[in-house]
């Protein structure tokens, strides 16, 4: 035999689903997706600074600025060369692969380098490890 349902519960039970259909349209989109020409331009202006011998700092000046990291960079090591193999973008972010030729303790060395690239009001280029 079939329960029937009290109109309270039912008209609950509609109050509840027309909200949660509601839900998803609420709050913000999602972020665009990442811009690989600006971020591409980012990290080719950062590595030509790094092979420039200008500071990292100079890099804030930009429009917009960037903040651009590598280890190698941070603890002296000169930049001779450069070649972005690939770029793909990663959600939110812009991911280049990247192959290095440095000057490390006075010994030439190669070393691939995967660089992510995030926009905002500030380009932020972190290597990925």
């Amino acid at each position: 035999m079939a329960r029937r349902v009290g109109w309270k519960a039912g008209s609950a039970a509609l109050a509840i689903l027309a909200f949660a259909a509601a839900l998803p349209g609420c709050g913000k989109s999602l972020p665009p997706k990442a811009d690989i020409k600006q971020s591409r331009e980012a990290l080719e202006a950062a590595l030509n600074a790094w092979q420039d011998g200008s500071p990292p700092e100079r890099l804030k000046e930009r429009t917009p600025p960037v903040d651009f990291r590598d280890p190698a960079w941070e603890r002296g090591a000169k930049l001779l060369r450069f070649d972005i193999q690939k770029e793909e973008t990663a959600g939110v972010s812009a991911r280049f692969m990247v192959e290095l030729t440095l000057l490390d303790k006075n010994a030439e060395r190669k070393r691939t380098a995967s660089y992510n690239a995030d926009i905002g009001t500030i380009i932020v280029i972190r290597p990925d490890f």
